[in-house]
């Protein structure tokens, strides 16, 4: 309950801080999504039961921010959490490469998601072809900034395993 009540909290100061500050200081093509890190944490930290509800939420949450249709974004967070979870059981999650890589992917891939569901919504118009070519932009900037998450990621991970107590062999 505590983790759910802080990824909550957390979403709610993403979202009012992507509403606020950063629509108006980035141009729309290089504004980063900070929702997909929290995504991205969440594969990284949570199992599939846990995380792919904190993962719709969010969706949601963003949805009802941004004003796009309802459930656009959940529906985008939860496929991008439940890949990203299937790569982190498989590599090494505490590797930066892979967080870096993670981010990256799952910025494309949400963006890729959100263009196909709006080309098969009828009343979404061109929509779908701003978010595509936001794409390389938004992967850069994803790139980009999880390099200043990796202290925050290793911290945490310490701080997981710290609590977590020895483990037997």
């Amino acid at each position: 309950m505590k983790s759910l009540l802080w990824v909550l909290g957390i979403g709610i100061l993403i979202a009012f801080l992507q509403t606020t500050i950063l629509s108006r200081i980035n141009p729309p093509s290089i504004r980063p999504d900070l929702f997909v890190f929290l995504v991205v944490y969440l594969s990284m930290t949570q199992n599939t039961s846990r995380g792919g509800p904190l993962a719709w939420l969010l969706g949601l949450l963003k949805d009802s921010f941004a004003g796009v249709t309802f459930g656009l974004h959940g529906f985008a967070f939860v496929a991008t959490f439940l890949l990203a979870r299937l790569v982190v059981r498989q590599l090494n999650p505490e590797s930066s490469l892979l967080l870096v890589l993670l981010v990256s992917c799952a910025m494309a891939m949400e963006n890729g998601l959100i263009a196909m569901s709006l080309l098969m919504l009828a009343d979404a118009g061109d929509g779908w072809r701003i978010v595509l070519q936001q794409i390389p932009a938004q992967v850069v900037v994803g790139a980009l900034l999880s390099c200043l998450f990796l202290p925050f990621i290793r911290w945490d991970g310490r701080r997981a395993r710290a609590a977590s107590g020895p483990r037997l062999p």
